[in-house]
Parts: structure tokens; sequence; C-alpha cells
């Protein structure tokens, strides 16, 4: 969607206090995959899950929750996208 509707969207967010990090902006999907190389060096093994969800609801959140509270590695993570259909 229009640039504009998503800013509008995340100001609440922006608003809701001092963030750490702010890496709402506008760009193009591959920069977004990008993001996270760092994260995992070549050579390493990884197991990768993913799923996609129509709403960020309340079970799917208890889900998110329960399955980070039982994270063991400092080197594990869960990214939640929000990709609006664009891809």
């Amino acid at each position: 969607g229009p640039v504009e509707d998503g800013e509008r969207v995340v100001r609440p967010l922006k608003e809701f206090g001092s963030p750490v990090l702010d890496f709402c902006q506008p760009k193009p999907f591959l920069e977004h995959q990008k993001m996270f190389d760092p994260s995992f060096p070549h050579g390493w093994h990884y197991y990768v899950r993913s799923c996609d969800v129509a709403a960020l609801s309340d079970d799917v959140i208890d889900v998110m929750v329960e399955h980070g509270r039982r994270i063991v590695s400092p080197i594990t993570s869960i990214a939640l996208w929000q990709m609006g259909g664009a891809v």
C-alpha cells in the first residue's frame, strides 16, 4: 500500500516511547531479507521454520510467547514480519 498509510499505522508505536532501534522505513523486499544476514554466518547449520498468518490474533501472540519461553540458546531468534500481502 501507500507509504503514507504505513507511516500513519506505525506512528502510534513510534510515539509510545523511545525505541532502541527503528528500522520502520520503506525498503525493497530483498533488503528486508538481508537484515538478518550478519546473524546467520555462512557455514553454520540452521533449522528454520515459518508460517503465514492472516492476522496477529491473541492466539498467534500466545503461540509466539510460548515458543519464546522455551528458547534455551542465546543465538535462537524469533522474527515476526508484517508483509501486508505485498510479496
